[in-house]
């Protein structure tokens, strides 16, 4: 269903409990909180988790990147 955001988050927080430490999970789960929820706070934590788990990952590190760019261009 297009624009459910409430079914959207409540699969990725099912998905989080049963993998807590999914890196891709964790980073689309960021993008989400952050594009869709518009929550900055929990989006810098999950990115941060994310990249605690693997600091390699490439989308982690490319999403995190933007996203700071974007909350130094646009303060709340």
């Amino acid at each position: 269903m297009k624009g459910d955001t409430v079914s959207a988050e409540k699969y990725y927080k099912l998905a989080l409990e049963k993998y807590p430490d999914d890196v891709n999970t964790l980073n689309n789960y960021a993008i989400f909180l952050e594009r869709i929820k518009k929550d900055l706070i929990q989006a810098e934590s999950f990115y941060q988790k994310a990249l605690s788990i693997d600091p390699n990952h490439q989308n982690a590190i490319s999403n995190y990147k933007a996203f700071k760019n974007d909350i130094t261009k646009n303060p709340m």
